[in-house]
């Protein structure tokens, strides 16, 4: 560092260059861009799917005993919500995308688990288990304590976004 820059930076009550306060800055602008993507995230997930287009299509027929769908909710502009379900012969699992930007979304898994295999009356839930996710451009923004969740999640959404194409092109 030069003595100009050093005279400057003392005059001027300024830390040297590369040192805590530009790092300080750097770590204030990415905790607010944080801050403003959970809020952006948490909105998106109150939206009222009632006010939005709805359309609905058989899942993957390999990946669960009894079956899956995809429902997908959009506005004029995007996609807002995607929701897929997987049902099984004593539980279901339901992933649900809530979506700020195409890579900015909320993934909430809700697992449900029946006191016995499904029968013709409607099934007991006995145990129930939410995980999220938080998804900021495309980067985990929330530790899980598995990340396996988040892995599981982004390949359903994948194979979610493939089904939902080739749908539309038949």
């Amino acid at each position: 560092m030069t003595i100009t820059r050093m005279a400057l930076s003392l005059v001027l009550g300024l830390a040297a260059c590369g040192s805590g306060a530009a790092k300080q800055s750097d770590q204030t602008e990415g905790s607010n861009q944080l801050r403003d993507c959970l809020s952006e995230l948490l909105a998106a997930a109150g939206v009222d799917t009632a006010k939005l287009q709805r359309r609905t299509i058989n899942g993957p027929a390999d990946e669960s005993a009894q079956g899956s769908t995809i429902a997908e909710f959009r506005d004029s502009a995007q996609r807002r919500v995607l929701v897929v379900t997987y049902f099984g012969e004593t539980g279901r699992t339901r992933y649900a995308y809530y979506f700020a930007s195409r890579t900015s979304y909320l993934q909430r898994t809700l697992e449900e688990r029946y006191a016995g295999p499904i029968t013709t009356a409607l099934p007991t839930i006995v145990d129930t288990a939410t995980t999220e996710v938080f998804v900021c451009d495309g980067a985990l923004k929330q530790p899980v304590a598995d990340i396996s969740v988040y892995n599981e999640g982004r390949e359903i959404l994948v194979e979610a976004d493939s089904l939902l194409r080739s749908s539309r092109n038949r």
